[in-house]
């Protein structure tokens, strides 16, 4: 009995060319001597690959579905042998993205605030597993330019389509960078505001104090409360002095600081007479 390139595909008679492809890369991929060390693997790739050659081809599909195998005898059809060359014929044309892409691999990128407030591109190395040419799997490494932009918020998520791994049965999946911020010495990031924590004794919140408050450029600003009361919730905000806006990068938030009044433990008899 001749063979049914129809059974090895798992497809019935009449099937549409679409199904055929979308057939023939699931299992090819499923079997792919590279990717599954079953015994039995090599033949099977073998196998879906000489039914695809036969059933993609209409005028040999057309002697195939009249008289069966002898049918292309007459024709002088032989396979080529190669199903690693078939393998990467079909995987390189425009219905492979019909096949399910695999989940993305994600990173994590690790930026400061310095690095965000200018904007910044990092060049990263990833490692590929890839099909040559032959239909074999090699593994490689990649180089991708990182954008970090302006003013962009931890969680944020830089997508690199298709640069991921490819498996059996799936398109490569995408690498993703996925931003988390370090922390600051000095500052507490909400949204574009910086925050800055100044600590100052009961004696300055009521007679005042000179600051110098750091900012992300470097050169620290004076602020004078002299003449003010500085209460528990007091805050100043510094226009300007924040983070770049996602948006809109000329516009930039505000450096606040937020004051904590350190009270002394113990209170002199003239500090109690003057609170009469």
């Amino acid at each position: 009995m001749g063979k049914d390139f129809y059974k090895m595909l798992g497809l019935r008679r009449g099937a549409t060319d679409y199904e055929i492809r979308v057939k023939y890369c699931k299992l090819a991929q499923r079997y792919h001597p590279d990717m599954n060390q079953y015994p039995h693997a090599a033949e099977r790739f073998n196998q879906v690959a000489e039914a695809f050659e036969v059933l993609s081809d209409k005028k040999k599909r057309d002697l195939f579905d009249a008289l069966g195998e002898e049918g292309l005898q007459p024709d002088s059809y032989q396979f080529h042998g190669d199903p690693f060359a078939t393998f990467a014929k079909v995987i390189a044309t425009e219905d492979f993205p019909l096949i399910p892409k695999n989940a993305p691999i994600e990173h994590v990128l690790l930026v400061t605030l310095e690095e965000i407030a200018k904007g910044f591109i990092k060049r990263l190395e990833i490692s590929q597993r890839r099909f040559s040419s032959s239909g074999r799997a090699i593994q490689h490494t990649k180089m991708l330019k990182v954008e970090i932009r302006p003013g962009w918020k931890a969680g944020t998520r830089i997508t690199f389509p298709g640069e991921g791994d490819e498996v059996p049965n799936r398109r490569p999946g995408d690498v993703v960078f996925v931003l988390r911020e370090k922390p600051h010495p000095f500052f507490r990031r909400e949204g574009c505001d910086l925050h800055f924590t100044a600590r100052i004794s009961l004696r300055q919140a009521l007679s005042g104090v000179n600051l110098q408050v750091p900012t992300l450029q470097g050169e620290p600003l004076d602020l004078s409360t002299a003449g003010e009361v500085i209460r528990w919730d007091s805050t100043r905000r510094i226009p300007g002095q924040g983070l770049p806006h996602q948006v809109n990068g000329s516009c930039r938030g505000d450096l606040v600081v937020d004051f904590i009044i350190e009270f002394p433990e113990t209170v002199s008899e003239t500090v109690i007479s003057l609170l009469k």
